[in-house]
């Protein structure tokens, strides 16, 4: 039975569980301009469900079907939301997974306890946010005082904001224990270079990479790409297997 907090809190996200009844749960976490229904998690949940999994989905705030844009998001409310699927998840079902994509990786390991998943898989993740960010204002000569004292600066690119600058220092991706595997694009632009493959060193996450696609996975090539993989790292549990035999 959902407490009303826990039934309010998922309406808030609009957030979705898709799939026959499992004990298998595999949260899903968009990346920014995003959101629950986009390509890169209709794929999951077309190799998913089948398998035995329920998919649960939501949408980030300013995404999808939430009020507001994709610009007012702010990082630490968001982790605080994926923190709370997670852990909504955690009550409902005794096996857990996590695909996460882009700025969704870094909300969910640094959100999401060690010891709450088994299993992570993360397509273009962003490992080191604090410096993607430090990139960002060394491209438009912002310096962390100028930051301090004027809180807000907006650039071409996006509006940084003092807090939110805190909030990534004081919160760096630390030692993620999770069984972890990892697709990137070869030409991906976006994220820092050397930092998805230094996470997998100090980790020990398994890297993949795909050859002709870059930051963000949507072209025809790109889908089949993830699909393939996903077949390959997302196991076939036991009621899909009985269901088969029937």
């Amino acid at each position: 039975m959902y407490t009303s907090s826990a039934v309010a809190e998922l309406e808030a996200c609009r957030a979705v569980l898709t799939g026959p009844s499992s004990d298998s749960v595999i949260l899903a976490v968009h990346g920014k301009y995003s959101h629950q229904a986009d390509a890169d998690i209709q794929t999951l949940m077309d190799v998913a469900v089948p398998r035995g999994h329920q998919v649960l989905t939501f949408d980030l705030p300013g995404h999808g079907n939430r009020p507001g844009s994709p610009d007012e998001l702010r990082i630490s409310a968001a982790a605080g939301e994926v923190a709370g699927m997670c852990a909504w998840a955690g009550e409902h079902f005794p096996r857990r997974r996590c695909f996460a994509t882009s700025l969704g990786a870094y909300l969910s390991l640094v959100s999401i306890p060690a010891d709450a998943l088994e299993e992570a898989w993360l397509l273009s993740p962003v490992t080191d946010m604090g410096a993607l960010v430090r990139g960002l204002m060394s491209m438009f000569d912002i310096t962390e005082d100028d930051l301090r004292q004027q809180q807000t600066i907006t650039t071409p690119v996006e509006t940084l904001e003092w807090a939110q600058y805190r909030f990534i220092a004081e919160h760096p991706v630390g030692g993620w224990a999770t069984p972890t595997r990892i697709l990137r694009g070869a030409h991906d632009d976006l994220v820092p270079p050397g930092s998805i493959e230094t996470f997998c060193e100090r980790t020990g996450a398994t890297l993949t990479v795909a050859p002709d696609s870059g930051h963000y996975f949507h072209t025809e090539s790109d889908l089949a790409q993830l699909r393939s993989w996903l077949e390959q790292v997302v196991p076939v549990e036991a009621r899909a297997l009985d269901q088969a035999g029937e």
